[in-house]
């Protein structure tokens, strides 16, 4: 494993003598044949790095946890796959800057330590598949206003007021996993405007605050969530807002009274009506 610094902004992320093991460039040149899956590009608060090529390594990162200076980030104009995770610092780590395309995300994203930091901003009409974990924290993982986003992991909410894992509005979404709610008030999806939001998993409010939710749905539509669960944790909410729940036979809605007591509604699908179990616990 190598960590490597930017030293320019606005080139390509393949550039020669772009990447160096030391952030002041005193180091050594990472030739970009070699980038390894383990190796680290940290942005170093370089700006405008153009991902013109299909990669794979460990991380991206603009912050200063692996050392560097904070700040900067990367875009992306075409079709791409960038196979890393991509974990935010102070500002947004990603960016594409064009339309009409389809980008593949391959690994964990992870907003940032403040409220700016955000792993991945879409502004612009692209889809965008993410197949990992997709984790709030002071800032939102993902944040985007228009497009199409599909997520093959589990969200979970931020660690700060109504910070999200993903926040989106007029959008399209669609998770294959499940949601959690975070801490702090932190919300696993936070979904407003004319947005279409589809959960595929289960959805838990996280323990510990009752405005810890795995859904925050102030849109004009409802969220859908198909076959899975809804979990209410002890003093938690699962979702606020709309939400239209299509359960399985097996599905059910749990509701926490104390750490050690849960009680369950077993509902029918849609090919029945009224309650299959009532209350367990």
């Amino acid at each position: 494993m190598a960590t490597w610094f930017a030293q320019n902004s606005s080139v390509n992320i393949d550039s020669v003598n772009q990447w160096n093991s030391a952030a002041d460039g005193s180091g050594s040149w990472l030739t970009w044949a070699s980038l390894g899956a383990s190796d680290i590009l940290v942005c170093n608060a370089k700006t405008s790095i153009a991902i013109n090529v299909d990669f794979t390594c460990a991380t991206l990162h603009n912050g200063t946890t692996y050392g560097g200076t904070t700040g900067g980030g990367f875009t992306v104009s075409t079709a791409r796959t960038i196979t890393a995770s991509l974990v935010a610092g102070t500002a947004t780590l990603l960016t594409p800057s064009s339309s009409g395309y389809t980008l593949a995300i391959v690994g964990n994203l992870t907003g940032g330590t403040n409220s700016s930091g955000v792993a991945y901003t879409q502004g612009v009409s692209i889809t965008c598949n993410i197949t990992g974990n997709v984790t709030g924290a002071a800032g939102h993982a993902v944040n985007y206003s228009v497009g199409t986003i599909n997520i093959t992991g589990d969200v979970t909410g931020g660690s700060s007021n109504q910070q999200a894992g993903v926040r989106q509005s007029s959008s399209i979404l669609t998770v294959n996993g499940n949601v959690t709610g975070g801490s702090s008030g932190g919300v696993g999806v936070y979904s407003t405007g004319s947005n279409t939001t589809t959960v595929n998993g289960n959805i838990s409010g996280a323990a510990g605050g009752i405005t810890n939710y795995a859904l925050y749905s102030q849109g004009s539509n409802p969220v859908t969530v198909n076959s899975g669960n809804i979990i209410n944790q002890v003093a938690s909410v699962a979702c606020a807002g709309r939400l239209k729940w299509n359960p399985g036979a097996t599905n059910y809605v749990e509701i926490a009274t104390t750490a050690s007591t849960q009680k369950y509604y077993y509902l029918r699908n849609a090919t029945g009506a009224g309650m299959r179990g009532g209350f367990n616990g």
